[in-house]
């Protein structure tokens, strides 16, 4: 998929998985940094798209669940 300058195939990714505690400060610096990795990779553009893609499909939820509890009553 080309997005903006990046080119990337999403299968690139993986999802890290770490034990994380708040209460303890266990790897949160890690977790933060997993998060900036995954920004700087994926780039502004691909995240500007799937979060447009989010809002839409959240609106086509909101409005559907509005329908069907107006056909309801």
């Amino acid at each position: 998929m080309t997005v903006g300058k990046h080119t990337f195939d999403e299968a690139d990714w993986y999802t890290p998985v770490e034990l994380v505690s708040a209460a303890d400060g266990l790897n949160i610096e890690s977790i933060w940094e997993h998060a900036l990795d995954f920004k700087q990779k994926m780039g502004a553009d691909y995240i500007m798209k799937r979060r447009q893609e989010q809002i839409q499909r959240s609106l086509w939820n909101y409005l559907g669940d509005a329908l069907m509890k107006k056909l309801r009553h």
